[in-house]
């Protein structure tokens, strides 16, 4: 943080180095500052576009669920980013939008490719999980797990799954 703030000393309009401070806001959940750093990177470039998904991210984390789901439709709307759409598929899912949220983690699946989608299907899991749908989850924990076996939150929703299945 110390090197960003020199950084902004010598030229504090750098939408680069603000954007950078930014996201390290975010990642220590300092989410109203990375919204104001945020905020001067786009009052300062308007066409700063890989903004929008750290933006969508910080209104996920603070569980303001529609507000992220608008920041992720304007990083979608400029380009298909798998990440937004895996973010905006949670977000979804936390609405009960459960039929869109499986739209958008599918793309983001088809986009990836299998080999990079293990995330990917556990954000699936997670959905089908919520609805109720416990077979369909621990296929999607199952495939996961087949790609990257070291993946703990599958490992740990298809151990959910399996106690949920055995009582049924």
């Amino acid at each position: 943080m110390h090197c960003l703030d020199t950084a902004l000393i010598i030229s504090p309009n750098n939408t680069d180095i603000l954007y950078a401070k930014g996201l390290v806001f975010t990642d220590m959940k300092m989410y109203d500052d990375a919204i104001t750093y945020f905020n001067k990177v786009l009052e300062l470039q308007p066409e700063f576009n890989q903004i929008y998904g750290p933006i969508g991210l910080v209104y996920l984390r603070e569980k303001k669920y529609d507000r992220a789901i608008e920041y992720f439709d304007i990083d979608l709307s400029k380009k298909r980013n798998i990440y937004s759409l895996d973010y905006k598929a949670q977000a979804l899912c936390y609405l009960k939008g459960y039929d869109e949220a499986l739209k958008c983690i599918s793309e983001a699946i088809d986009l990836a490719g299998r080999q990079k989608s293990y995330d990917f299907l556990n954000t699936k899991g997670k959905i089908f999980e919520s609805m109720g749908r416990y077979q369909d989850a621990l296929n999607c924990y199952n495939e996961a797990l087949e790609i990257e076996p070291t993946h703990l939150d599958s490992q740990e929703g298809k151990t959910r799954m399996k106690k949920i299945l055995n009582k049924k």
